[in-house]
């Protein structure tokens, strides 16, 4: 996409209001998304500092009962008219939509969540070391990057919305070997990212150096709450994409509510909270996934500024959990987290940060990273959950998130050892 300097919100606006009082359209509606990434990396390879500046802009429009849409990334005017008219070009090859209606009223807005946070708008990369200067030791890594985005919606076939967000991310690693201990949080606003928590999670995982074997028969295993965040991220997308596994899904979520664990989206709760759709509309808490019978909206853009939260309505202590999973594995990360569509569905990923779990539930020794695959009913089939949440930012790391707690795995596949 095109990058240019940064418009203001007010400046955004006036164009996508114009946009909109210039269309030809029997309807329209213009979703304009800026965001500012900037990333430093601490005790790693030296690197400049990252900065970019990524821009999309949706225009849909209705003729008749016939619906258009075009992107661009330039926010110039001759660029808007041009995608207005690429989009009804686009609605007249479009199939007729029977019984069409525009989207329905919205309901009021509630009291917001932080979106926007001052301390991380002004944020730059020096201020940004001086953060984490102090906390980081040797031969430990902790990359922060931090985002300020605009997204303004407007037109008849959406909620007119103009805010700002902001999002700041923190993934730490401790030791590159098999074994090294790493752990991540997101979040809205710099205070509430716990910065010194995130670190000492990422330090108490490493396992030192020596190896011991992999478990060559199933066994319990603990899922670090990062991991657990990364892993769900990568399944619900996988359960959701159009060759995903929705029986699979079914067996997922049924074990999910008998273990007293809850997946939901919260567009207002903590985490990366984002209250409305890209059409500007509220969004309600769900559960996810939906159903496979549930109908789509025309233009759905359920992916985009989900705030995924698995709870558990009787979360337990770490120790307890480590106690009752003796002998079997703790998983630091994860890594290539793929659905596999056989049967009712497996999910295949790579393991790293392996420990074996010794007496009492202390961590034992490191053992190498794991190619592991299970069942989603297998996945599902847990002996609890942990009572603190791990936020990860989505990939566009501003939109949406994913928060977990740490999850205890009734059982564990064998998993085969990745080359050393």
């Amino acid at each position: 996409m095109p990058s240019s300097e940064p418009l203001s919100l007010a400046a955004i606006r006036a164009r996508v209001d114009e946009v909109v009082r210039r269309s030809p359209a029997d309807g329209i509606s213009v979703t304009w998304l800026e965001v500012r990434r900037d990333a430093v990396c601490e005790g790693g390879r030296p690197r400049p500092a990252a900065h970019a500046l990524e821009r999309t802009i949706v225009v849909r429009v209705r003729e008749g009962a016939r619906l258009g849409e075009s992107r661009t990334g330039s926010g110039e005017p001759s660029d808007l008219e041009a995608a207005v008219r690429l989009a009804v070009a686009a609605s007249r090859v479009a199939p007729r939509l029977a019984g069409w209606e525009p989207p329905a009223a919205s309901a009021a807005d509630g009291p917001l969540p932080m979106l926007r946070d001052p301390a991380v708008a002004a944020l730059d990369p020096e201020s940004a070391r001086q953060t984490l200067a102090g906390l980081v030791a040797r031969r430990e890594v902790a990359d922060l990057d931090w985002a300020h985005g605009m997204l303004v919606t407007g037109g008849d076939l959406a909620v007119p919305r103009a805010a700002e967000l902001t999002a700041i991310s923190l993934r730490v690693r401790c030791g590159r070997r098999p074994g090294g201990g790493s752990a991540e949080g997101a979040a809205r606003s710099l205070a509430a990212l716990p910065i010194a928590e995130v670190i000492e999670r990422a330090r108490s995982g490493h396992g030192g150096t020596g190896l011991g074997e992999l478990p060559e028969t199933p066994v319990p295993a603990i899922v670090a709450a990062s991991a657990a965040a990364k892993l769900l991220e990568g399944l619900v997308g996988g359960l959701e994409a159009p060759t995903g596994t929705w029986s699979g899904a079914a067996v997922w979520t049924a074990g999910l509510a008998g273990a007293g664990i809850e997946l939901s989206d919260e567009p207002a709760g903590a985490g990366m909270p984002l209250p409305w759709d890209l059409l500007g509309r509220v969004r309600r808490p769900v559960a996810v996934p939906v159903a496979a019978s549930e109908p789509l909206e025309p233009w759905s853009e359920r992916p985009v500024g989900r705030n995924l939260c698995l709870r558990g309505r009787d979360p337990r202590p770490e120790g307890e959990l480590l106690a009752a999973a003796e002998g079997g594995l703790w998983i630091g990360s994860v890594a290539g987290v793929e659905l596999v569509p056989v049967g009712s569905g497996a999910v295949r990923f790579v393991g790293r940060g392996l420990r074996r779990i010794g007496a009492a539930g202390g961590l034992g020794e490191p053992v190498p990273d794991a190619v592991f695959e299970l069942g989603l009913g297998e996945l599902a089939a847990l002996r609890g959950c942990g009572a603190t949440l791990a936020c990860r930012a989505a990939a566009d790391r501003i939109w949406g998130g994913v928060s977990s707690p740490s999850l205890a795995l009734a059982s564990l596949p064998a998993g085969r050892p990745l080359p050393l």
